[in-house]
């Protein structure tokens, strides 16, 4: 039942083309737990236009513990310049595909650096990721919004998909949670899984954290 929110949900990280490998020899089945995110406000989602800014705005409340990560991902033939804003005035970038920010380091010491991948190889996508680290029961992420704001210099599809990680579930949330879709975990994304989640036979419908 392990699973995860990073990676561009598409069945493309290296672990699921392995066990989707596996799967081309018949009589082989691999059941994959969803990921119950689908109402943690994990994921968001959006359309930025050539010239325009989106804002895509994760907000952390008192209590977050643990270092986290952030994942953009938008299509390989877009090209978005990338500023991260947040408490007590940090502010990073612009920062264009293929470079990466300086480690920034906030008031109590937690750092916060922008990686804005071109191209990955998995799946020829460009991916923003945002770590937050240094980060310890004394040492909480600062609270407040969190906000990438998305510049389209290149755009030919325009949408994007970001998640967060589960380190700080239920300190952190989307301000756009993009539930009802792309909520499904890593590597329940996988081609050839089958992809179990819970469901409610009182109402007949999926678990209120289940996927889709």
């Amino acid at each position: 039942s392990g699973s995860d929110n990073m990676g561009p949900h598409d069945g493309t990280t290296l672990g699921e083309q392995f066990l989707d490998n596996l799967l081309l020899v018949p009589g082989r089945a691999i059941t994959l737990a969803a990921g119950n995110t689908d109402t943690l406000n994990s994921h968001t989602n959006g359309i930025v236009t050539a010239g325009g800014t989106t804002n895509a705005t994760l907000n952390y409340t008192a209590g977050a513990q643990r270092s986290d990560e952030i994942e953009l991902w938008y299509d390989g033939h877009d090209s978005f310049s990338c500023v991260l804003t947040g408490p007590g005035g940090l502010s990073i970038g612009p920062i264009t595909p293929g470079n990466t920010s300086a480690l920034t380091s906030m008031a109590n010491g937690v750092t916060v650096q922008v990686v804005h991948g071109n191209n990955d190889p998995r799946n020829g996508d460009n991916v923003i990721t945002v770590f937050i680290a240094n980060v310890s029961a004394t040492n909480n992420i600062p609270t407040g919004d969190y906000t990438l704001e998305l510049t389209g210099t290149t755009v030919i599809n325009g949408s994007f998909n970001a998640w967060v990680d589960r380190n700080n579930r239920f300190q952190r949330g989307w301000n756009n949670h993009g539930a009802g879709s792309m909520t499904n975990a890593t590597p329940a994304t996988m081609l050839r899984a089958l992809a179990v989640c819970a469901h409610d036979t009182a109402s007949g419908s999926p678990n209120a954290n289940s996927f889709t």
